[in-house]
Formats: C-alpha cells, structure tokens, sequence
C-alpha cells in the first residue's frame, strides 16, 4: 500500500471530488483516479460512490480513514523525528483557533517556535471549539485553542490553560435596570445578541441561565458584531470580554453619573453575579507528544507560562 496513494485517497475524501483532490494534491486528475482505482483492486472494495454531486465515501472508506490518518500521522512523526536528530525540525504544526486566541500567549509561542525552528510550517485553522477539538481527536489537527466548560474532553485529550476569560452584558449607556450588576432575571424579556448553538460560550450561557428564559433576537459566533448591535441599540450582547474594542469600557459593577452627564453612544459592560467565567485552552492528544514539532510548541508555551 502506498503511502502517497493514502494521501490522495484522505484528499478526495475530504474534497468530496476528485478534480479539487488532484489540484490539491498537485497531479493530474486522470492519475489520481488510476491510483485509487488500483488501491480499491487491492483492497477489492470500493472506496467512493461517484455520482454527479461528487465523491462520497463508502462504508469501506469510511473504515479506512483512521488508517490512512494514523499512517501518514506516523511517517510524518518519523521526518520529524530524524530532523529532530540533526537539530533541523522542520514539517507543518496544525493548529486550531477559536475567536479571541490573538489575545492568548498563543501567537508569541507560535513567533518563538519559528525563531527556534525556521523549518517548521505553522498552519492556523478557524473554527468552532466542539469542531476543533473533535478535529484534534481525530488526528486532523495537531493542536487547537478552544473552550470547554460544560462537556468533558475525550480521555485521549489533554490541555492547559491560556487565558482566563468572562463572558459580560454589553448595552448602550442606560440599558441596564440597576446601577450595578446583571442578573438573569435583568434579561428577561430584553433582545439578547449573543452566540449560535454551536458555539461553547452558548453551552456555557445556556448551563448558567438554567431555567431563565432570554429572548435571542440575533446570534453570531463575531463578538464585534455583538457589540456592534449592542451600540446600535439592538438589545443587550453577551459576549467575552477579552474581544470587546479599545473603545469600550472595562467591566464596571456601578456607574452612578446621572443619565444627562452620558455619552448616548457610550456601552455600559456588567459583569454577571456570580461571574461567568471561562478558560481558553490548548488541546492536545496525550500521544501526540511524539510529534517533535508539537513537543517543541507545548515547551513554548511552558516557557511563557514561567
């Protein structure tokens, strides 16, 4: 079995075409075909439904996935591994990024890493903090900065702290009933602007609110857009307060300047009694401290966290 053949079969399978597969992986399409043509004769099942729409994986793909995964995983691990020898580490570190990780020690870490190690590649990819770290499980990333307060990692996971971080209500001057604080019940009946389900702040809005009902009138995974609406008088955001603007004021509990004597275009922030807080982490597979690249990543956040 060819390992360069794995390759192409793990592209197609991703771009769901084979046309996008080749131009992906940099050889003619003709060829590519002929490649996994043979690697289904030599598996004798077929590995894709071809179909107008694209390419699907088979049952038979779909088993084959985490093998091919974990066999170019492990050719990988052993270039870097003699690289590593030489003092040359060189290969491609992937690693997942939630909203707000410009604000962690991660970009200093990633700098220091390519001062270290020229050679390596770093490849930063968005996304939601369930997919990332579903993607890191799954060997498709090497590491990711996400969230996870509500729902456990995987066993195979493990993490280490960032950035601590709070979830805070934001409102045009005057949009909070009380001088100081929010509560939940403050919320009722009021718009809400905040994050779509899929995102692991709303799994930690939804476990905090318990029973309080909110009234979602617009949800964004762009924390700028919450405030953005916020300021237009939209409703009230929640939102994490390490991505607020420069503009904005810090969390205040009490603001007790008349009304008359404020900026109209001017945010109040209210911290959440008791707070709401929550931690960006760095996920990593336990065994992926093989990875030379990724043992030298997690020494640069162990240095920064000195």
């Amino acid at each position: 079995m060819d390992i360069r053949v794995l390759g192409y079969f793990l592209a197609v399978g991703e771009e769901r075409s084979f046309s996008a597969a080749a131009v992906r992986c940099r050889v003619a399409q003709p060829s590519l075909s002929r490649q996994i043509a043979g690697l289904e004769r030599e598996l004798g099942e077929r590995l894709f439904v071809r179909s107008r729409d694209g390419a699907a994986l088979t049952e038979a793909g779909e088993t084959l996935v985490p093998y091919a995964r974990a066999a170019l995983s492990a050719i990988e691990h052993a270039h870097d591994a003699f690289a590593e020898r030489t003092g040359l580490l060189t290969g491609t570190l992937r690693i997942g990024v939630v909203n707000g990780t410009a604000n962690t020690r991660i970009p200093a870490c990633a700098a220091a890493l390519h001062r270290a190690h020229p050679g390596v590649r770093i490849t930063m990819v968005d996304g939601t903090s369930r997919t990332l770290i579903e993607s890191v499980h799954a060997r498709e990333l090497d590491l990711a900065v996400a969230v996870s307060e509500v729902a456990p990692l995987p066993g195979e996971l493990d993490s280490i702290t960032v950035m601590m971080d709070e979830v805070v209500a934001v409102a045009v001057s005057g949009g909070f009933p009380h001088a100081s604080g929010v509560s939940w019940p403050d919320l009722a009946g009021r718009p809400i602007i905040s994050y779509t389900h899929e995102s692991a702040l709303a799994e930690l809005i939804d476990a905090a609110r318990a029973d309080h009902q909110i009234d979602l009138m617009c949800v964004t995974n762009d924390p700028l857009l919450h405030v953005a609406m916020a300021r237009q008088g939209a409703g009230i955001a929640l939102t994490a307060a390490s991505m607020l603007p420069a503009t904005a004021p810090a969390a205040s509990d009490k603001d007790d300047r008349p009304d008359g004597c404020r900026d109209p275009d001017e945010l109040d922030v209210r911290h959440f009694n008791p707070p709401l807080t929550l931690r960006k982490r760095l996920i990593w597979r336990r065994d992926a401290d093989s990875s030379p690249a990724v043992r030298a990543f997690l020494n640069q956040v162990s240095k920064s966290d000195a």
